[in-house]
Parts: C-alpha cells; sequence; structure tokens
C-alpha cells in the first residue's frame, strides 16, 4: 500500500480481517488512537487533534479505505450536502471559470463545495487526499490532471464514495463517469488554421509539468503535422523545465518566455508557434516583444483555453475555447445524478477555435 509514517508502535499492526468492511475501532486501532479522537476527525471536532495525530488518523483511513457509513454520517449532521472538488492551481484562470461553474451549480441544488487545490497541497498524495476527503462530502469531482488523479478517483468509487473525472478526449470505459475535453478537435482546428495562413515551420510550446490534456494536445499536434506531411524537426517541441519555479504564480508565462527566446535563436526561427496553454502563449508574445518581434507580423500565436483575458490582451490571443463553466456545471450535475443511484452518460465538450489578433498569414519576410 505504499510507505506509511505512523510512528513507533509495539508489535504489528494490521487492517481488519479480508473482506469485512473496516470500522472506526479498526482505523483507531491502525492508528494507535482511541475511537473518540477519530470520531472527532471526522466530525470536523479536530481543533484539540495535535497535527501528528491527525495525520496517523488520515493515514490508516487511507490505508484502510474506510468510508462512514450514511447513517452515521447523518447522526453526525454530516449528511452532508457537500461535494469535493479537486483542482489543479487556483492560479490558473481556467480553474477559476470551471470551480465558479461548479460551485453555481452545487448551490443551485443545495449543496456546498469543499475545495481542494494540489498546489496549495503540493506534498499531497492520492492516499492523503482520499483521507482528506473521505467521510466529509457526499462525492467528489476530480480533475484528471494525471493519471494518478483519475486512479483516484476510480479508487474512491470502489471504497464507497461517488466520484466523476474530468478526462481528455473521450471518458474511457473504466466505470467512472466522466466529462471530457474534445482536446483532438481543438488542436486539430489551430493546426489547420495556421496551415492555411501559409505556416508551414510551426513549434510547440509546453512546460515539464505537463499534463493528460497538453499531452493529448502535443500528440494531436504531431499527427496533424504528418498529415499535413510537414516536417516537425525536435528543435520545434520546447518543453521548459519550471520544477525550480513551478510554485511560483507565474511559471506558465515564464515557460513561455524562455521557450520563445531558445526557439528565436535557432538558426531558422518557426514562423507560428502553438502554445499548449493560452498563459504559455501570453509568455511567448511578452518575449517576442523584447526581442523586437512584431505579433502576428513577424510570427504567428496561438493558446489553448481562451482565459478570460484572452480578448482584451495586446494582441488578443487566437485561441481554442474550452467552455469550464459549463464543463464544471456539467460535472456537478453528473455527480448529483451519481448519488440518486443513476448511471450518467458520459460528456465530451468541443473546443471552439477563437480567430483574434495574434495569427495572421506568413509574412515573406519571416524566417523559414
Amino acid at each position: 500500500m505504499g510507505e506509511r509514517s505512523f510512528g513507533a508502535r509495539a508489535g504489528p499492526m494490521s487492517g481488519p480481517r479480508s473482506g469485512r468492511r473496516p470500522t472506526i475501532r479498526d482505523v483507531a486501532a491502525l492508528a494507535g488512537v482511541s475511537v473518540a479522537s477519530v470520531s472527532n476527525v471526522l466530525g470536523g471536532r479536530d481543533d484539540q487533534t495535535s497535527p501528528a495525530t491527525r495525520q496517523r488518523i488520515d493515514a490508516a483511513i487511507a490505508e484502510l479505505g474506510f468510508v462512514p457509513s450514511p447513517s452515521a454520517r447523518q447522526l453526525r449532521g454530516q449528511g452532508a450536502r457537500s461535494l469535493g472538488l479537486i483542482v489543479h492551481s487556483l492560479l490558473n484562470p481556467s480553474t477559476v471559470l470551471f470551480v465558479r461553474g461548479a460551485e453555481h451549480a452545487a448551490l443551485a441544488h443545495g449543496h456546498s463545495l469543499l475545495l481542494t487545490d494540489l498546489d496549495r497541497e503540493a506534498a499531497a498524495t492520492p492516499a492523503h487526499l482520499d483521507a482528506l476527503l473521505v467521510g466529509k462530502v457526499d462525492g467528489v469531482i476530480v480533475t484528471s490532471y494525471t493519471a494518478p488523479d483519475v486512479e483516484l478517483a476510480a479508487r474512491l468509487r470502489q471504497r464507497g464514495t461517488p466520484a466523476v473525472a474530468i478526462t481528455s478526449g473521450a471518458p474511457s470505459a473504466d466505470g467512472v463517469p466522466a466529462v471530457g475535453i474534445d482536446n483532438e478537435t481543438g488542436m486539430r482546428a489551430i493546426v489547420e488554421h495556421l496551415i492555411g495562413l501559409g505556416h508551414r515551420r510551426i513549434a510547440f510550446v509546453v512546460h515539464s509539468r505537463a499534463s493528460l490534456h497538453s499531452d493529448a494536445r502535443l500528440a494531436v499536434f504531431r499527427r496533424e503535422m504528418r498529415r499535413h506531411r510537414l516536417v516537425l524537426p525536435d528543435e520545434l517541441v520546447v518543453a521548459v523545465d519550471v520544477a525550480e519555479i513551478a510554485l511560483t504564480h507565474d511559471y506558465d508565462i515564464q515557460a513561455g518566455r524562455t521557450a520563445a527566446a531558445t526557439l528565436f535563436a535557432l538558426p531558422e526561427r518557426p514562423t507560428a508557434i502553438v502554445a499548449a496553454y493560452d498563459m504559455i502563449a501570453f509568455g511567448v508574445i511578452a518575449q517576442a516583444r523584447v526581442l523586437g518581434w512584431e505579433i502576428p507580423g513577424d510570427l504567428a500565436v496561438t493558446g489553448f483555453d481562451d482565459v478570460p483575458f484572452a480578448s482584451v490582451s495586446y494582441p488578443t490571443l487566437t485561441t481554442a475555447r474550452v467552455p469550464m463553466y459549463q464543463i464544471g456545471r456539467a460535472a456537478v450535475e453528473m455527480l448529483l445524478a451519481s448519488l440518486a443511484g443513476e448511471v450518467p452518460l458520459p460528456s465530451v465538450f468541443a473546443p471552439e477555435l477563437v480567430i483574434r489578433g495574434s495569427s495572421a498569414a506568413r509574412a515573406s519576410s519571416a524566417g523559414g
């Protein structure tokens, strides 16, 4: 079950007998605390519980897969009319739109949201998040940024907590209700738009905190370049290492700046740059200005997401609009349907190409 750090205890500890649903007494025994302490933590009455004790209880809950029964939660007044929402970086405007949509839908149905930001919980693991949410919410929405996020949603459902995942592409048949983002349609539209403008030497920029979505976008970009019989040398796919600045507020923008500087230094420069996200595209544009390049005269730049200020930046950003507000609402509706015992149908949202001022026909003076 992975590494545990419950502290020293006399004698081996083990979980409940195979096949038996773990109880609050099993959690207390494994964590080395009283049943009352576990009850206080589960009931949100843990103001007097030390962080070390809380950590042992959370770890024990995660290892045992303990899920409080609905009747017990009702007795504690936690029935809970609360939904868990796991996101990645509230610094990203797209995430904020998603949260707004989810919150509005939840409130309309009389539910509140318990929000967990993985950038704020930098050291969090899926097991930690499992323990953080279990017993406090009726269900969980997981924004699937990485493969472990998808696994977390599946494990939550296996342990009795309804869960919905936000996925890249068509939802998989793994039993987890999902809302998908059709990254393929969005990226294909971007590539075809740039090729239609006469661009042939097109670069792709991402950073080292790659997600399922950026991976999918890059895969489609490569495939579309091959389909149009365009050469894509390795030097035109730039993945910037942001490990040292990943917790800063502008690592996406800094990644775009770094990637642009790298691409502009090439003997044969690209005439267009496709960014995996809008925020990276803004960094590319900022660096282009520093180096004296005109957008879109010398270089076309596109993003992906259509964050709110993409329409007011200078130049305004050509991008693929992902309807994150609607996706947030759809995720809540799907989770509530699952809570009601229904089997919700998967839902897929296709991004829409939005052509603005950052892309134009290839300039005859541009390199390539």
